[in-house]
């Protein structure tokens, strides 16, 4: 059985100037806007470019594929997931029980308010599920 290829996830390029950062900002936002309002099945980087108010080619610029955007949202999903809970277990000067308590109200709270968009990013996961990129960013989340 011949081993399925994955396109490549990685960012063409990384922003240099508060611009260019401002720009992969917006496309990012409008790729959230765009998944929650269109669904993964019809979600593309023509619609995400129209809605971040930019020219495709430039969506392309800083992203290969729809798969890296999507992979994109999700790794910072879990980035952001990773430091709040880390940020409670990391601190020792509030007693473990209290750790514990804080870190299960706020796994839970982060659940519940991102519920559709979760749902989403895992509608999503096929797309980026099997690429390289995918395991570094799980090893990450390990620790």
């Amino acid at each position: 059985m011949p081993t399925r290829r994955s396109a490549p996830l990685s960012s063409r390029r990384q922003p240099q100037q508060a611009r260019s950062s401002d720009l992969v900002a917006a496309i990012l936002e409008a790729a959230l806007q765009v998944l929650a309002k269109e669904g993964v099945h019809r979600f593309t980087t023509t619609r995400v470019a129209e809605r971040a108010g930019v020219s495709v080619g430039s969506v392309y610029q800083y992203f290969p594929n729809k798969a890296s955007i999507l992979f994109r949202l999700q790794s910072d999903e879990w980035r952001q997931t990773t430091e709040l809970l880390c940020g409670i277990l990391e601190d020792v000067a509030t007693p473990p029980l209290d750790r514990l308590r804080r870190l299960v109200h706020a796994f839970v709270r982060s659940e519940c308010e991102e519920a559709g968009m979760r749902t989403a990013l895992h509608d999503a996961a096929p797309f980026y599920r099997d690429a390289p990129e995918v395991q570094t960013a799980r090893a990450a989340g390990e620790r």
